[in-house]
C-alpha cells in the first residue's frame, strides 16, 4: 500500500559478445527486458536461461551473475529502482560488487526486499505473455528518465507501477492456476493492431473483424493486457513513430 517507486537508472544497453557479468549483489531492484541474445542468470540456488521476450527480475542482496550464451549482442533495456522511495534513494549507487566487497556505507544503503516478503515465489526469469506491451512501457520509462520532461518524477512513478503490475499480475495468475487462460483469444486482436497500426483502427472495425461485441472486446482486452484497446493502439503508434525518428 506504500509503493512509491524511485527510478535510479533507466537505460538501453547493447553489449557485444562475448560478455559475462561477474558475481555481484544489488542494493536495489533491477528489471531487465531481454530484447536480443540469450543469457543464463546464475543464482545461489541454480541457473536460469533467459531468451528474447523474457523479463529478468533481480532483487536487493541477491547474489547473481549473467552470461551471454547465444547471439552477437545482449540488448537489454533495463531499470534500477527502489520499490519505496526513501530519503537516501538518490544517494544509492548501482552495485557491481559481490556481497563481501561492499563497503560499510554501501551496506547501509541496502534496500529491503519487500516483494520477496510478499511474493517469495516470484521467479527471476519471467516469460512474458505480452512482451511488446512490456517493452513499449519500458521504453517510455527510459525516454522519460533521459529527457526529464515537466513532472518527470510523477510520470516515472506512474509508469513504474504499471510495469510492476504487469509482472506481478501475470505471476500471481499463473501461480493461482497455471491452466487459467491468459487472454489468448485477445492475442489475435493485439497482433492485428501491431500489424495494422499505420491504418485507422476503431472499436467498430475490430468488433466486425473478430465477431465480438463492444462490451466483451473492451472488458476482455483490458483484463488481458491492462490497457484499453484504444490506449494500446495509441501507444503502438507513438512508439513506432519514436522508433522511426531514432532510426533517422
Amino acid at each position: 500500500s506504500n509503493i512509491s517507486p524511485y527510478i535510479r537508472r533507466a537505460s538501453y544497453s547493447v553489449i557485444p559478445a562475448p560478455w559475462h557479468l561477474s558475481q555481484r549483489v544489488l542494493l536495489d531492484y533491477e528489471i531487465i527486458y531481454v530484447k536480443e541474445g540469450e543469457v543464463t542468470v546464475t543464482l545461489d540456488d541454480g541457473a536460469f536461461p533467459a531468451k528474447p521476450g523474457d523479463a529478468i527480475f533481480l532483487r536487493p542482496n541477491q547474489r547473481h551473475s549473467i552470461r551471454l550464451i547465444k547471439g552477437d549482442n545482449f540488448v537489454q533495456p533495463h531499470i534500477h529502482l527502489d520499490l519505496v522511495q526513501q530519503e537516501d534513494s538518490p544517494m544509492v549507487p548501482v552495485s557491481f560488487e559481490d556481497k563481501d566487497e561492499l563497503t560499510p556505507q554501501e551496506r547501509q544503503h541496502m534496500r529491503p526486499d519487500i516483494l520477496g516478503e510478499v511474493m517469495p515465489e516470484l521467479p527471476t526469469v519471467i516469460t512474458l505473455n505480452n512482451p511488446q506491451v512490456f517493452e513499449m512501457l519500458l521504453y517510455e520509462i527510459i525516454n522519460i528518465w533521459c529527457s526529464r520532461p515537466s513532472q518527470y518524477e510523477l510520470l516515472l512513478k506512474y509508469k513504474a507501477i504499471r510495469l510492476l503490475a504487469m509482472l506481478l499480475l501475470q505471476v500471481n495468475r499463473e501461480q493461482e492456476d497455471p491452466a487459467l487462460p491468459l487472454g489468448n483469444d485477445m492475442l489475435g486482436v493485439q497482433t492485428y493492431i501491431l500489424a495494422n497500426y499505420q491504418k485507422p483502427i476503431s472499436i467498430d472495425l475490430l468488433c466486425r473483424t473478430f465477431a465480438i461485441s463492444k462490451s466483451s472486446l473492451s472488458a476482455r482486452f483490458k483484463k488481458a493486457f491492462g490497457l484499453s484497446v484504444i490506449e494500446f493502439y495509441n501507444q503502438v503508434r507513438v512508439q513506432k513513430a519514436k522508433d522511426l525518428l531514432a532510426c533517422g
